[in-house]
């Protein structure tokens, strides 16, 4: 096995010249982390917030760091305790939100947050899924309190889209409405672009 990976690496705050693709070493998995090989990454509008300064109100990442926050790929090994998928599994995941790394020919991830990809989605497919999958899962679950039977109409949009083939998991075709109707005004307006 090589020894580095190309990667795209953030090295300051500001537009695109902030960033720039880099060789680095291949990262070892920790205790409890798979190392993936990356085939395809998800690009987000939290990406270019990430990389303008926008959230380092929130968090202020350590520089240099690889960027990326979703991708898709094949385990290619597991680090000590690691023990819920083996090297040559097909998966998607949403990497450490402290960490990122997905914008790399290999992330090494919690296993925590990888799950196997659907055997109908390809690498592509699968790597625009868990960002905006979690955004949706969020918001009918902890937001609207939706649960297994619920459906609702949601706006279009990454988010939205899956927030409506989220909210069929029983195969219920009664509608459901948000409890508060509130709840899903304000989320609606809080996620709308600015």
């Amino acid at each position: 096995m090589t020894t580095t990976m190309r990667a795209y690496v953030m090295t300051r705050y500001g537009g695109p010249a902030a960033a720039e693709l880099r060789e680095v070493p291949v990262p070892e998995p920790k205790a409890g982390e798979l190392r993936i090989r990356v085939h395809a990454a998800g690009l987000n509008p939290v990406d270019f917030k990430i990389r303008e300064g926008k959230l380092r109100v929130i968090r202020r990442y350590p520089l240099p760091i690889v960027m990326g926050n979703e991708l898709a790929g094949v385990v290619e090994a597991c680090g000590p305790g690691a023990k819920q998928f083996a090297p040559g599994d097909r998966v998607f995941a949403r990497v450490d939100k402290d960490a990122l790394g997905a914008f790399a020919e290999y992330a090494c991830v919690p296993e925590s947050l990888v799950a196997k990809m659907p055997a109908r989605l390809d690498f592509t497919a699968a790597a625009a899924v868990p960002l905006a999958g979690l955004t949706a899962l969020q918001a009918l679950r902890d937001e609207l309190h939706a649960g297994p039977g619920s459906a609702c109409s949601s706006p279009a949009g990454p988010a939205g889209s899956a927030r409506s083939r989220c909210s069929w998991p029983s195969g219920s075709a009664r509608p459901w409405r948000p409890r508060p109707l509130r709840a899903a005004r304000r989320w609606s307006a809080a996620s709308a672009p600015t």
